[in-house]
């Protein structure tokens, strides 16, 4: 015996049909999908609705008479339903038979959604996706992605079930928080599985939260208005009871306590030696704090305070203070880059590679008269890229005073580097 079960979530206006419009629906959606077995096979459809003289009524208009022509066309008959045998027998297949379901969540700026999975013990794949309309994280996405195909495998009447997720906390307290869920079912089991073998949830769950107007042509959709879980879930938390390694790293974090050990105090205040290595050590440039502290995450250091600790370093730098300028107006940042020979060509490499590339295209470039900016093949070069070249009057040098500031900002940075050898 052959079953098959056609499900279709009803979307918009089609709430709103009558009951026996709904009927009708609900044949002519399993004729799309069953469309093999309706051409090869006569359909006896056993009903105790008036679904034959609504389809036959030559006066029926619209979808009715739309959905009567497409049925037209199979060998569908039509008889009264009185026993029950055969519905005995599918359901009660149905109800000990155990199912595989495969869940997972998402969230994302877009929206937060899930995907649902649920296998037959025949292969048989029905898959749906739902999507929230209401903010959750990703902990609470999971909860909830459960939590929604458990209801909607008791709709369906199944009572055995085994739900895979890619979840530990949801496989370990699922039970304490959908206990009035799992009453329901006769067996019930959720295993923890890789994320790589959740990938069909896992895709359906992102692609509801980004495309959901396309999804619903091609797998079942839901919306889902209310949460499951009305307390908020609370990761199991870790109490230090007694020193551990750990210990010391989190008194420095907390209040800067230092181990008295000088090799513990030496390791934990490793990141400060890497603040004053970047700040002024062999290839420094005694930059500002932001710029030291996008180095040194760019080596692959991070420390809680360290935008705390690299101010610190540098208001102690004794070139700094010596040599730096008082900040009276927004800085500005600076491109410079060390070249052999000033040409066109090399000034043309600077822009793109150094400017172009990183920030775009610019509107406007302000330079003095050099060749190197008023010929070629930079000049045709700016031409091309439709960007705007403006020179400085030879008269009046100050409109491009930026750029001389910025040369003595250099040559500021270079006295703190030579430091005490800049005299010799």
């Amino acid at each position: 015996m052959l079953i098959y079960f056609v499900s279709k979530v009803l979307q918009q206006s089609e709430v709103n049909y009558p009951p026996i419009k709904k009927l009708v629906y609900a044949l002519t959606h399993t004729a799309r999908r069953l469309r093999r077995y309706f051409q090869a096979h006569s359909i006896l459809v056993m009903t105790d609705q008036l679904i034959k003289y609504i389809l036959r009524n030559p006066e029926s208009s619209g979808r009715l008479a739309k959905w009567a022509i497409e049925l037209g066309e199979y060998e569908i008959n039509f008889s009264p339903r009185h026993a029950v045998k055969g519905q005995n027998l599918a359901d009660f297949l149905l109800e000990t038979t155990e199912k595989e379901l495969h869940t997972d969540g998402a969230s994302s700026e877009e929206g937060v959604g899930a995907g649902l999975v649920l296998t037959s013990p025949e292969g048989e794949e029905h898959t749906y996706a739902l999507r929230f309309c209401f903010y959750a994280s990703n902990n609470e996405a999971e909860y909830e992605a459960l939590f929604s195909s458990l209801r909607i495998a008791l709709e369906m009447g199944i009572k055995h079930l085994r739900a895979y997720v890619d979840s530990q906390i949801v496989a370990q307290q699922y039970l304490q928080l959908g206990e009035k869920i799992s009453k329901n079912f006769e067996t019930l089991e959720v295993v923890e599985i890789p994320r790589n073998k959740n990938k069909k949830a896992d895709v359906l769950s992102k692609l509801a939260t980004l495309t959901f107007d396309y999804l619903h042509k091609k797998v079942l959709v839901d919306v889902l208005k209310d949460k499951s879980v009305d307390e908020k879930v609370v990761v199991a938390t870790v109490e230090e009871r007694e020193p551990c390694w750990i210990t010391p790293y989190v008194k420095y974090l907390q209040d800067g306590t230092l181990p008295i050990d000088a090799m513990e105090a030496r390791w934990i205040r490793q990141a400060i030696d890497v603040v004053k290595e970047i700040h002024e050590g062999l290839c420094a440039q005694h930059s500002g704090y932001r710029t030291i502290v996008g180095r040194i995450m760019r080596q692959g250091y991070y420390l809680q305070s360290i935008y705390k600790d690299t101010a610190d370093v540098i208001k102690t730098c004794d070139a700094c203070q010596r040599h730096g300028t008082v900040q009276r107006l927004p800085n500005k940042w600076v491109e410079a880059k060390v070249l052999a020979k000033i040409t066109g060509e090399n000034i043309k490499k600077f822009v793109w590679n150094d400017i172009v590339c990183i920030y775009g295209l610019p509107n406007e470039i302000v330079s003095d008269n050099g060749k190197q900016f008023a010929d070629n093949p930079f000049r045709s070069w700016c031409e091309e890229l439709n960007i705007k070249q403006t020179f400085t009057s030879v008269a009046h040098p100050q409109a491009n005073g930026q750029v001389e500031v910025t040369t003595k900002e250099i040559v500021v940075g270079i006295k703190a580097r030579l430091g005490l050898s800049q005299t010799k």
